[in-house]
């Protein structure tokens, strides 16, 4: 779309707008783009030329003023007819050296950031080796209070707190963990296992069943699911899960342990008796 004078001036103004506010960097990139368009406008009069050289004056005087801005626009920098140009690449270059200096901050917040995380969570696992519960659980809280918006996070806090057999006050994380990226699947291993370890046995197939949805068949999926069922003592549900494992992966010695072990009760004349009988 063709510029025109009118969007020039919108610029100009958004710019004294933001310089205003003291937002420097805004200030100077909405004066910026204003000096970019203005070659492109057609039929430019020397009057409108000179209003934007005012205008343009003025949010450079605002600028100027900024101690931030010292040293990196020259005293007295002034809009000019035939200097637009020079003016535009001056504040194009202080952008881009705005931008480089943001981003190395951000890289070296963002290094810290992990470092700070990092010591937590290995001074937890020292503590939890020392036998320290108490003291490793208060670390591991301070690591969600601090960065718990970091991916993974509560599903390794949980996992660490599970390792140690702190079962209950890693379903806390684990189950965090799941609803906050129900699309991880080790928090569903993890949750199964923390089920299994507590005896409650109906969660722990609710759980791997909901995996089994959401992530699809595989191999160590009905492996888990044939594990579960058989501490359940539901035979048939172990025996069909294993068989499934084995067709995956046919070299499956879990599976295949779970199979020959499951068979006689699936498979033996009294069990397929009771089976085959009807209901009620």
């Amino acid at each position: 779309m063709a510029k025109t004078f009118k969007d020039v001036l919108a610029h100009i103004n958004r710019a004294k707008a933001y310089a205003k506010k003291y937002e420097a960097v805004r200030a100077m990139q909405a004066l910026k783009e204003a000096l970019d368009m203005l070659p492109k406008v057609k039929g430019t009069m020397s009057r409108d030329r000179a209003e934007v050289c005012a205008h343009g004056n003025e949010v450079l005087r605002t600028l100027s003023g900024m101690k931030e801005l010292a040293k990196v626009l020259p005293p007295g920098m002034k809009l000019e007819k035939g200097n637009e140009k020079a003016v535009r690449d001056h504040l194009h270059k202080v952008l881009t050296a705005f931008e480089k200096a943001k981003k190395r901050v951000e890289l070296t917040t963002g290094r810290n950031r992990y470092e700070q995380l990092d010591a937590l969570m290995i001074k937890g696992q020292k503590l939890l080796a020392e036998g320290k519960a108490v003291e490793a659980r208060s670390t591991f809280r301070q690591a969600r209070s601090e960065f718990g918006d970091e991916p993974g996070l509560l599903q390794d806090i949980g996992q660490k707190l599970l390792t140690a057999g702190l079962t209950q006050e890693a379903l806390e994380y684990l189950e965090a963990a799941r609803k906050a990226d129900p699309r991880d699947p080790r928090s569903y291993a993890s949750l199964t296992s923390a089920y299994e370890a507590l005896g409650d046995l109906e969660r722990a197939a609710q759980t791997v069943t909901e995996a089994y949805r959401n992530f699809g068949p595989s191999e160590k999926l009905f492996v888990r699911m044939a594990e579960v069922a058989v501490k359940r003592k539901h035979w048939s549900e172990a025996f069909d899960a294993a068989k499934q494992a084995l067709e995956i992966n046919e070299h499956s010695q879990q599976a295949r342990r779970i199979y020959d072990t499951v068979s006689p009760k699936v498979l033996s004349p009294q069990a397929l008796k009771t089976q085959g009988s009807p209901s009620g």
